[in-house]
């Protein structure tokens, strides 16, 4: 026989695992996508120019990240590697 606490816990262990399955379904979402935007990153880099496409925009974004970080720094120590 079920009574209030019982039902109480059913309910509360279907709700868990409810979330659960959201949760778990939310991850295969986000890596379905990410596995979506680097075949794509993939397949665009066979494209010609695509590599010096790349290389610009990782220079952009350098340089944004340094300026980021020259807003909260008072004091930079540039290195050089030898090459």
């Amino acid at each position: 026989m079920f009574d209030t606490y019982h039902l109480f816990l059913t309910g509360a262990m279907l709700d868990q695992a409810n979330r659960a399955k959201g949760e778990a379904e939310a991850i295969l979402s986000k890596s379905q996508a990410t596995a979506e935007g680097i075949r794509m990153v993939s397949e665009s880099m066979r494209a010609e120019g695509s590599a010096e496409a790349a290389k610009l925009r990782i220079a952009e974004q350098y340089i944004t990240a340094f300026a980021a970080l020259a807003k909260n720094v008072r004091y930079f120590k540039f290195h050089f590697p030898d090459s």
